[in-house]
C-alpha cells in the first residue's frame, strides 16, 4: 500500500534541518551587519580626523576636552561645526544604543575625542609613559560601551580595551583612530620620560 503523507519523524527531521539552516543564516547576517557597521564607523572617524586637521590649521593646534569629561568627550568635535563649519554635523556613533549610555557623560551619543597629553597633565595616566600619537577618535565598537574610561593605576589602554576584529566581531574593546590610522594592541608604550618632554616642546 502506497503512502500519501509524511510520517511524524520525517516532518521533524525536515523542521530540524530548516531550523539549523535558519540559525546559520541569522548568525551570518548579524556578522555581516556588524562588519558593515565597522566599515561605516571607520569612514566616519576618518571624516572627523579630516575636520580636526582643518581646525588645527586655522587655530594652530587641536582642541582639548572639557574638565568635566577629561577622558572621552564630544565638545571638541562639536567645535568642528560652529562657528566655522569644518563639518556639517558630528555623526552619531553607529554602535551607540540608548540602553548603554555612558555613565561619565549620559548625553554622549557621538564618537568621542581623546587627548592623552591632557589626561597625563591631569594625572589620569602615568606621566612616565609616552605615546606615538596624542589625539584619537574613539568608537564604542560592537559591544556598544566605552571601555577607554576604565583608567586603573595610570594604565589606560591594554589589549582588552582595543577592539580586535580577529577575536570575533562580538569581542570587547573600543575602536581607536589616530592621524596614523586605526590603532591595535597597546597605544601607550614604555619610554624615557625625557622623550615625552621633547614631544611637548615640539608641539
Amino acid at each position: 500500500m502506497r503512502r500519501n503523507a509524511f510520517t511524524l519523524i520525517e516532518l521533524l527531521v525536515v523542521v530540524a534541518i530548516i531550523a539549523i539552516l535558519a540559525a546559520i543564516a541569522v548568525v551570518n547576517f548579524l556578522e555581516a551587519q556588524t562588519r558593515s557597521k565597522l566599515t561605516s564607523a571607520q569612514a566616519e572617524m576618518r571624516t572627523l580626523l579630516v575636520g580636526l586637521v582643518s581646525y588645527s590649521l586655522d587655530n594652530n593646534g587641536l582642541p582639548s576636552n572639557n574638565a568635566s569629561s577629561p577622558i572621552l568627550g564630544q565638545e571638541p568635535l562639536l567645535r568642528l561645526t560652529s562657528p566655522i563649519a569644518y563639518l556639517t554635523s558630528v555623526p552619531r556613533d553607529v554602535f551607540w544604543i540608548p540602553e548603554h549610555r555612558d555613565a561619565n557623560d549620559p548625553e554622549l551619543s557621538t564618537y568621542a575625542y581623546m587627548d592623552l597629553a591632557q589626561m597625563s597633565a591631569l594625572g589620569l595616566v602615568d606621566q612616565e609613559e609616552v605615546w606615538e600619537e596624542r589625539y584619537f577618535i574613539v568608537s564604542r565598537a560592537p559591544d556598544a560601551t566605552f571601555q577607554a574610561n576604565n583608567v586603573i593605576d595610570g594604565e589606560l589602554l591594554s589589549d582588552a580595551t582595543v577592539f580586535d576584529p580577529s577575536n570575533g566581531t562580538v569581542s570587547p574593546g573600543d575602536l581607536f583612530m589616530s592621524f596614523q590610522g586605526m590603532t591595535g594592541g597597546h597605544i601607550l608604550q614604555n619610554a624615557d620620560p625625557e622623550d615625552y618632554d621633547d614631544d611637548e616642546d615640539e608641539d
